[in-house]
């Protein structure tokens, strides 16, 4: 997404250099409004990069951390404690929670690319591109 936020926000926004390295959700926030978009981080999907953000800084600065709580299991593991408490971030790591970021940020995408003018760009929004190269073998 923040690739895409880049890519979309040199061509839009004339001072984009300038702001390139404020806030994740700052930059999100300018392309949405430049295109007269609502920006509400209440709501999905822009909630879900939130979400998204935190999980990151969870990741990359990693701390060590006491949990505590209980929870009653009907089969034993071969692993014993370790499906009874989770950490946030585990509780974050799963199919459901991995297929609504995809989708949320797919939606973010499109929403932001839907609103460019030049409808070319618009239909090459999940192009791999294409092309050909010719070499020539000097002798």
């Amino acid at each position: 997404l923040e690739a895409y936020m880049n890519h979309i926000g040199i061509k839009r926004i004339e001072y984009w250099k300038e702001i390139e390295s404020i806030r994740y959700m700052d930059k999100l926030k300018i392309l949405y409004l430049n295109s007269g978009l609502e920006f509400d981080k209440s709501k999905r999907p822009i909630q879900t990069i939130t979400q998204l953000v935190k999980f990151r800084n969870l990741m990359a600065h990693g701390k060590s951390e006491n949990i505590s709580g209980s929870k009653e299991i009907s089969t034993p593991t071969l692993d014993p404690g370790t499906e009874v408490v989770e950490t946030e971030w585990e509780k974050f790591c799963n199919c459901k929670e991995a297929k609504r970021a995809l989708n949320d940020v797919k939606e973010i995408v499109e929403t932001l690319n839907s609103s460019v003018e030049n409808p070319q760009s618009r239909q090459m929004l999940w192009s791999l591109g294409s092309g050909s190269y010719v070499t020539f073998l000097k002798t």
